[in-house]
């Protein structure tokens, strides 16, 4: 088994080679599709839900983000499917994202 050895920090990279590596996207949301419902599971209200109702949704494919049964937001489905959240990068010219999940979700 080889042993990691120390390396001197690498020099910061030109703007040059930053602007051919492309863009990177350092604080962007991705969620689940879905996940446990731990209102039912705690016993006690207060969690964010994902809800997929399309009757309820101002654009189809959206789901709502839901405390209880208050809407905290509607959501693209970039923020679960890797397809869509794929082409939304394309668009942007992003090639990578560092994604984080929302506050809130599994507390």
């Amino acid at each position: 088994r080889a042993m990691a050895t120390a390396q001197a920090p690498a020099a910061a990279p030109s703007p040059a080679l930053l602007a051919r590596r492309g863009r990177v996207d350092f604080h962007t949301h991705i969620l689940p599709r879905s996940w446990p419902d731990f209102s039912r599971r705690y016993g006690y209200g207060g969690f964010v839900h994902i809800d997929h109702d399309q009757d309820h949704v101002q654009q189809p494919g959206n789901a709502r983000l839901l405390r209880d049964a208050e809407l905290v937001a509607e959501v693209f489905p970039n923020a679960w499917d890797v397809n869509a959240r794929i082409l939304d990068m394309d668009r942007a010219g992003v090639d990578v994202q560092v994604l984080c999940t929302i506050p809130g979700v599994g507390e």
